[in-house]
Order: structure tokens, then sequence, then C-alpha cells
């Protein structure tokens, strides 16, 4: 994918597409939309998506992605406005670097197995998302309570 570096808009949703998610995407840093969900893709959400700092919208939901979710997402805090990661199999924390995504409108994290260790597993910077108008974390293991700063 490194040679398609003007590329501004990638849709493989839809498919069965059953490998890893490539590295190389993250060199298409001109992509506004990123679309790969309900395929069977595998394996970590690699961490170089943090690149495309031109992204608007990211759609890696309806796969087979395990792990946790890469913290250098907390980079896309320009122009991303709709995230869903929902319906994988996500584990650990929500980074509190998702709190620097203030143009986030959409944050779909449901159905995955996202918990914490400690404390509320929703992080209290997901409230200094005032754009955000949707918001799922359902379905997952998260506990502890609700953060103040969400009312």
């Amino acid at each position: 994918f490194s040679k398609y570096t003007e590329m501004t808009d990638l849709r493989f949703n839809s498919n069965n597409l059953d490998s890893k998610i490539p590295s190389s995407i993250g060199k298409m840093t001109k992509l506004n939309i990123l679309n790969l969900q309900k395929n069977d893709f595998t394996g970590t959400i690699p961490s170089d998506l943090g690149n495309l700092v031109k992204l608007k919208e990211l759609y890696l939901d309806e796969n087979d992605l395990s792990g946790a979710m890469p913290t250098e997402l907390g980079n896309l805090k320009i122009n991303l406005i709709l995230l869903d990661l929902s319906s994988n199999g996500l584990v650990g924390r929500i980074p509190t670097e998702l709190g620097r995504l203030t143009k986030l409108s959409t944050l779909f994290l449901h159905r995955n197995l996202l918990n914490a260790p400690t404390g509320s597993g929703i992080p209290t910077e997901l409230g200094q998302l005032t754009q955000l108008a949707s918001l799922k974390l359902n379905s997952n293991r998260l506990r502890g309570t609700i953060p103040f700063n969400f009312g």
C-alpha cells in the first residue's frame, strides 16, 4: 500500500478478507476514510494507523481483531470524527489518549472484551470529547463508576 500515497478513500468493507491489517496502510497519509469493516481481519490494530493524521473516519468493526487498542490512535486528533472498533476481540483498557480526539462525534467500542485492571474502565479523558454525539461501550467487561465529567 505504500505506493498509494495520494489515495484519500480506501474501502474494503463487507468482504471475506482474512489477513492481518497491513501496517503499510499507515504510509497512506492522505487518507480521509479507511473502511475495513465486516471482514475477517485478525491480529492487532497496527500502531502505524496513528500516522494517518488526515483521517476523518476509521471503520474496523466486525472483524476478528484482538489485543489492545494502540495508544497511537490518539494521534488522529486533528480530523477524526468517527471511530468504530466495535464487534472485535479487543482487550485491555480504553486508552486515555482517545481523549485527545476532540473532533470525535462517534465512538463505538461496544462488543469487545475491554476492561481495566483497577478503577474505572472508562477513562475520565473521554469527558473531554465535547463534540461526542454517540458513544457505545456496551457489551464489554468494564467496571467501576461512570466518570463525573460525563454529566
